[in-house]
């Protein structure tokens, strides 16, 4: 599939910025079709995206196809994948599209996954992601828990420290 299609994957990741929603959903699909690249290519133009409706389309796509499953096992392989997998889940939170991503924090998921997850979400945590991290915490006497007892002293820490004006 890779390569059959490979010449393709440029123009339609331009159609990921298109006006029409069914244009971008089109081609969030066919990316997704494509196999390893295209997801790749997917993920790439969503880390960077500026338009806020092609955004949100690829992240319906992720979800709505299982992807989210592929991005946690990119994170528990580790290398150059892993850091994308990790970006995606960074520029998802920024969004607040935690829902899915919160449950495999809590899923009996590799460890080394779930900790680049948490470490991802604490650009923008939720309050029901910093609930998680406290049971973790008290409950996970492993890794995991070791780190998410760290990840919520850095968040208070984060907000005590006294606000400067500019």
């Amino acid at each position: 599939n890779d390569v059959f299609y490979s010449d393709l994957v440029p123009d339609i990741v331009r159609c990921l910025a298109d006006s029409k929603w069914r244009v971008r959903e089109a081609a969030a699909q066919t990316l997704n079709a494509f196999g390893h690249r295209g997801v790749n290519e997917l993920y790439r133009y969503f880390i960077v995206a500026k338009d806020r409706y092609a955004a949100e389309q690829i992240t319906d796509e992720i979800q709505r196809t299982g992807l989210v499953r592929d991005i946690l096992e990119e994170l528990a392989k580790g290398g150059e994948d892993a850091g994308l997998a990790q970006d995606v889940c960074r520029k998802m939170t920024l969004m607040g599209k935690t829902t899915l991503l919160t449950q495999a924090v809590a899923a009996n998921i590799a460890p080394e996954a779930r900790i680049l997850l948490m470490e991802s979400m604490m650009e923008a945590p939720t309050q029901e992601f910093l609930n998680l991290l406290s049971t973790l915490a008290k409950k996970d006497t492993g890794p995991v828990g070791a780190k998410a007892g760290s990840l919520l002293r850095q968040a208070g820490q984060r907000s005590s420290a006294p606000r400067t004006r500019g």
